[in-house]
């Protein structure tokens, strides 16, 4: 396992991985939405690209590519729209390019998990269901076969990652990966707007809650909605706040 040391940068200089990639998710706390995951991934067709990317991770780190968390959603959409995104016409289960030329060499996915799954195997296991499948989507399994080169490396973030990856990539968790990896750091900000935008159109069809407001987290605005409206169709029905209104009364 790779020790988490600070971070991509070693590995630019002696670039022998197939890819580099990272992976973060949004949305475990809300009591609504799903949750989503996003995989960054750096394939350069040579290993002199491989070398020469650490200018491009230089690049996003000071474009302001950092931890969701720690940016504006304001700062967030005026770095995707430097990057040449834009949050609207993302869509899941897809893999996308960036259209900037310095950017020729990195892909992304996103994937999510519905409310609904996430009451059938608990959010945990959907959080890490979501990052494997947007790995999935993200990479090229034809370029994993190079000869001459190691499988691909992804940054988690968090202390576990998803199973079932080794064929395909070394897998090292990140705990605050968001804050010390580029990739997981662009990941985040990626699958933190997909998901914002998902809310605000959500909010179109289940007005009442303040949707676009919290995003399905359970602030008070919202716990006071659920408990006047009740909840609905994408409200989790396992979570504390909303899972009352299905256990029927208490005996």
């Amino acid at each position: 396992m790779v020790e988490a040391q600070y971070l991509e940068l070693p590995y630019l200089k002696n670039f022998h991985h197939c890819f580099l990639a990272g992976c973060d998710e949004v949305g475990r706390g809300p009591l609504a939405g799903p949750v989503v995951g996003a995989c960054v991934t750096f394939s350069p067709e040579t290993s002199e690209e491989g070398e020469k990317g650490k200018e491009v991770f230089s690049f996003l780190r000071q474009l302001g590519v950092q931890d969701s968390k720690a940016l504006t959603q304001k700062k967030r959409l005026a770095l995707l729209e430097r990057l040449g995104l834009d949050v609207k016409k993302l869509k899941s289960k897809k893999n996308f390019t960036f259209p900037l030329e310095e950017m020729k060499n990195f892909r992304f996915a996103i994937e999510q998990v519905s409310p609904g799954d996430i009451d059938k195997i608990n959010i945990f296991q959907a959080s890490l269901l979501t990052m494997k499948r947007a790995f999935f989507y993200s990479i090229d399994k034809e370029a994993i076969k190079k000869e001459g080169q190691d499988r691909g490396l992804l940054f988690v973030d968090g202390k576990f990652s998803p199973s079932g990856l080794d064929p395909y990539a070394e897998v090292a968790p990140i705990i605050k990966g968001d804050s010390k990896v580029v990739l997981i750091a662009l990941a985040s900000i990626i699958a933190k707007e997909y998901r914002d935008h998902l809310m605000d159109e959500w909010e179109k069809h289940y007005p009442g809650y303040g949707l676009s407001q919290h995003k399905g987290y359970p602030t008070k605005l919202h716990l006071q909605a659920i408990k006047e409206i009740g909840p609905s169709p994408i409200h989790r029905k396992t979570f504390k706040g909303v899972k009352e209104f299905y256990e029927g009364p208490q005996s």
